[in-house]
């Protein structure tokens, strides 16, 4: 998947596939049955990132991809 991220923003993301050190202990929430939205907002929280505009711009981006 690290690939095919890679592929449609070449230049935009950089894309790191990371093993947790124990994988019976989640480092974070479970992904599964949450919107890309939610997703981006929880890397926001956990990146320390308080820019609003950011999950608007994401929001507009995935719609447009979307379409």
């Amino acid at each position: 998947m690290a690939d095919e991220v890679r592929a449609l923003f070449p230049h935009c993301v950089d894309v790191l596939v990371q093993s947790p050190e124990d994988p019976a202990t989640p480092t974070h929430a479970p992904v599964a049955g949450r919107s890309p939205s939610e997703l981006f907002r929880s890397y926001l929280d956990v990146a320390d990132l308080d820019d609003p505009r950011l999950p608007v711009a994401f929001d507009e981006l995935l719609e447009e991809v979307g379409s």
